[in-house]
């Protein structure tokens, strides 16, 4: 895992400043490569959706309901999670080799896809892969805290603990000293399904163009 010092301001205690991490040598091309994919029921307004100003926020006390997402949602995805209210989700292009054996030979063909869309075919959720989505750049003044880790994990839930309980993280504190809070394929945070990075500062995104299902595997 690459360490890089961060800011006084950013995290609280010395040990812990040294743990503002950097992507994996996987996501070389992690800030080029943003994708947000709409729901297939959600109108894709891009203006609306980077002008949105929502306060980030989490409450651990709100009673479990799972009225608003059905009952043909799994349990496990109606529980409640340690995850930001309110963002932005991105998560990394990447290509993906797909290989198919004929009678006299194999074909190998390669397509774009996210770790987003391929939690949501695996799971079952297409309903969360709309027709169109957006890739984005992202700014080289953004501040992201980079999760590969439970070490950095534990950091940031140590120094961003909820007052009302200390399991989970203070989202809202995490959105005053940081610009996105990305969660690497290395790391499996609970509640956030696959690597994706939620953004508290839609200012630092550029959008660069829109991509069909021609362009990426939707």
């Amino acid at each position: 895992m690459n360490l890089s010092p961060a800011k006084s301001s950013e995290l609280t205690s010395l040990h812990s400043a040294a743990l503002l991490s950097e992507p994996s040598s996987i996501y070389d091309n992690y800030h080029s490569a943003q994708v947000f994919i709409p729901r297939r029921d959600q109108q894709f307004d891009m203006q609306r959706l980077l002008s949105s100003r929502k306060v980030v926020k989490n409450d651990p006390s709100i009673p479990f309901n799972s009225k608003p997402l059905g009952k043909n949602f799994p349990l496990w995805l109606r529980l409640p999670r340690d995850k930001p209210e309110n963002t932005f989700w991105t998560s990394t292009l990447k290509k993906q080799t797909a290989t198919e054996e004929t009678e006299t030979e194999e074909i190998k063909t390669e397509k774009n896809t996210t770790a987003w869309i391929e939690w949501c075919r695996n799971n079952g959720m297409r309903i969360f892969l709309g027709k169109t989505a957006a890739q984005f750049q992202v700014s080289d003044t953004a501040n992201i805290f980079h999760i590969d880790s439970f070490e950095t994990y534990e950091h940031l839930l140590k120094e961003y603990t909820h007052s009302e309980n200390d399991n989970y993280i203070d989202w809202e504190r995490v959105a005053i000293d940081f610009d996105a809070v990305h969660c690497t394929q290395d790391f499996d945070l609970p509640g956030w399904s696959c690597e994706s990075t939620a953004w508290f500062n839609r200012d630092k995104l550029v959008f660069l163009k829109s991509l069909n299902s021609q362009e990426i595997d939707l």
